[in-house]
Formats: structure tokens, sequence, C-alpha cells
């Protein structure tokens, strides 16, 4: 059985990266019960996640133009739930071209 992970869009990684200040406006929530400055702060945060993950798929999308347009093997290495490498994949793009999305090719 293969698991393919992919995470695009991560609140998780956004608050890590802004840890301390989540504590911080979790502390004050909870210390004054009013937890209107801690939605409005969780909110910037989803907003923050879908602007990474927005710049992610831009990011992916421009490689795999590349890779098409450049006829660049690309390699994939599948792993099983436990994390040992079970398959190694090379596609060429023009070996794919009809099943790669139209997206992408523009």
């Amino acid at each position: 059985m293969l698991f393919i992970k992919v995470s695009v869009f991560s609140i998780s990684k956004s608050i890590e990266e802004n840890r301390s200040n989540y504590y911080k406006e979790l502390q004050l929530a909870q210390q004054k019960l009013e937890i209107t400055k801690w939605i409005e702060w969780f909110a910037s945060i989803i907003i923050f996640a879908q602007d990474d993950a927005e710049k992610t798929i831009q990011f992916t999308i421009k490689k795999m133009k590349f890779f098409v347009s450049n006829d660049v093997p690309v390699t994939h290495a599948y792993f099983d739930k436990e994390g040992k490498q079970i398959a190694i994949i090379t596609i060429k793009p023009t070996d794919c071209a009809s099943s790669v999305p139209d997206l992408f090719i523009y």
C-alpha cells in the first residue's frame, strides 16, 4: 500500500513559526476571558497559512512547467506508513504529457 503525504495548507506550521505570539495571545485571552483578540489573531494566522499555501502551489506549478517544457525526468520516492522506502519511480514528462493537467502545461 502506498502512502503519499502532501501538506500544502498547514495551520500548525504557521502557528509554530509564530509560537511565542500564539502563547502570548492565548494567555491574554484566558486571563481576561475575552477571546475576540485571540480569534482575530488566529484568523490572521489562517490567512498567513493560506498565503503560504498559495506560494507553495505557484512554485509547484512553475517547477512542473519547467519540467514539462524541458522534458526533465522527475523522480518520486514512495514510503509506507512506517516511513520505509518502498518504491522509486522516475517519470519523463513527455511519457505522461496526456495525463498532465492543462494547468501545468500553459
